[in-house]
């Protein structure tokens, strides 16, 4: 199963049941702040009810093609997102 969530995507498998370590805590300290804070933005999301659940192939397509016709949209209007 495909979770995509704010813009993350993640693929999550029915034999996974835990999340693996982030590092071995030699990274540095910012790194870890960004990843915190991109976990946060995917909590309020979630909590928002903004996130989609990929569960086959139809679902995928559906998925890649809005994703699509927002960038084509935004391309047109003349921004590119940044």
């Amino acid at each position: 199963m495909i979770v995509a969530i704010g813009g993350i995507v993640n693929v999550v498998r029915p034999t996974d049941n835990k999340v693996p370590p982030l590092g071995n805590g030699s990274e540095a300290a910012p790194a870890d702040a960004e990843i915190l804070a991109m976990v946060a933005r995917a909590d309020a999301d979630v909590a928002a009810g903004r996130f989609i659940t990929v569960t086959g192939p139809a679902d995928s397509n559906a998925l890649h093609e809005a994703t699509m016709a927002r960038l084509r949209a935004r391309l047109t209007a003349g921004r590119s997102g940044r």
